[in-house]
């Protein structure tokens, strides 16, 4: 069993966001601090160690949205709300409140709980024990957007943003002023694009199962993006590589054109410009004549099983609006 100072720590590093998760979903401040200390009792009692900060803060995530979860008996169907852009807090009486609660659960010889306290508290125990509970954090695929930065979303089974990389320090700054974590990912990937470039937009790659990819692929070009697929062992390749999946897919057209173009060059690039390099060996702008034009054929072929790629760009699997 944790301290109180391990509780009273939590509490002020994950409170907030604690509250934020209930509110949004239960719509009651009294649901709200019965769920609030719900949570923080299961981690009085939790004791397994975590792996870092980011761990920990997860575990309380999946705990928040498995009690509203059990208390609602059915997911929330409304647009989500940015935990950030709520003005609420849990303040210092809440935090008091639910430090007095788990005192009197434990100095209590023979402790009497209510009796709807503890089935949320048995649901939330099935419900962790359970793959169905651990779905919501496990990334289901990958969502490259790439322009003049690169960023990379993992998406979960339900189609949320559950982890975000940045390619670079632009990238970086483009995600702290644009919170993605929990949206849908084609809001995420709209925003992203947005923000990413001011000319053209941005490049959309993703990558899963083949029967996952298609639901995605669908979903994106519904939303008015343009989307691309990536199958996972090209995807792996592209990480290896330290490649966003669209940058490795751009790269692997223009090393079928031009072969000394290396990797690293290609991550040295934005989207835009391996694109003008794309197009300028196939309008032979580095000077190539018939062979190069039989190659890119050859490129065309031999890439399709990237889906998207190689001698045709914009076509295969390019979703959304021309």
């Amino acid at each position: 069993m944790r301290s109180e100072e391990e509780v009273v720590r939590a509490m002020d590093a994950y409170g907030d966001t604690v509250r934020r998760l209930c509110l949004v979903r239960l719509k009651s401040r009294e649901d709200t601090e019965d769920i609030f200390q719900t949570v923080f009792l299961k981690y009085l009692q939790h004791t397994k160690p975590f792996a870092n900060a980011e761990h920990e803060k997860a575990w309380f995530i999946q705990v928040t949205l498995n009690a509203c979860r059990d208390l609602l008996r059915f997911w929330v169907r409304h647009t989500t709300v940015p935990l950030e852009a709520l003005a609420v807090r849990a303040d210092e009486d809440l935090k008091q409140k639910t430090l007095d609660a788990l005192e009197r659960r434990q100095t209590r010889s023979a402790p009497r709980r209510r009796p709807l306290a503890v089935a949320f508290a048995a649901l939330a125990l099935v419900v962790l024990t359970t793959a169905g509970g651990l779905a919501y954090t496990t990334p289901a695929a990958a969502v490259s957007v790439d322009a003049d930065a690169s960023v990379e979303l993992a998406v979960n089974a339900f189609g949320r943003v559950v982890g975000v990389r940045c390619y670079d320090d632009d990238a970086q700054a483009v995600v702290d002023a644009t919170p993605v974590l929990h949206h849908t990912w084609t809001q995420a990937a709209a925003a992203l694009s947005d923000a990413l470039s001011e000319t053209d937009g941005a490049t959309v790659t993703v990558s899963a199962d083949s029967g996952h990819c298609e639901r995605l692929l669908s979903d994106g070009g519904a939303a008015g993006l343009t989307c691309y697929a990536l199958d996972p062992e090209t995807a792996q390749a592209a990480r290896d590589a330290g490649l966003s999946l669209g940058k490795y897919r751009a790269y692997l057209a223009l090393s079928a054109l031009d072969p000394t173009v290396t990797q690293a060059d290609a991550g040295e690039m934005t989207m835009g410009e391996l694109q003008q390099c794309i197009d300028a060996c196939q309008g032979h702008g580095y000077g190539y004549g018939q062979q190069d034009s039989e190659q890119t054929q050859t490129a065309g072929e031999t890439t399709s099983a990237g889906q998207g790629y190689g001698g045709h760009h914009g076509q295969g699997h390019g979703y959304g609006h021309e």
